[in-house]
């Protein structure tokens, strides 16, 4: 996931979020398309061990 937001980023997209563990167990980031309208990637690591 991080390797996305690293080509994301290169590609110079509007990041809103750079990425985060949350406590409900995702890693996440959000970016803006040229609309405005919000993109939340994750990555849901609950089953990891």
């Amino acid at each position: 996931m991080d390797g996305l937001f690293a080509q994301w980023k290169a590609a110079q997209a509007k990041i809103v979020s750079e990425p985060e563990d949350k406590p409900w167990k995702l890693r996440e980031f959000m970016a803006a398309d040229l609309d405005g309208n919000l993109i939340r990637v994750f990555y849901d690591f609950r089953g990891d061990i």
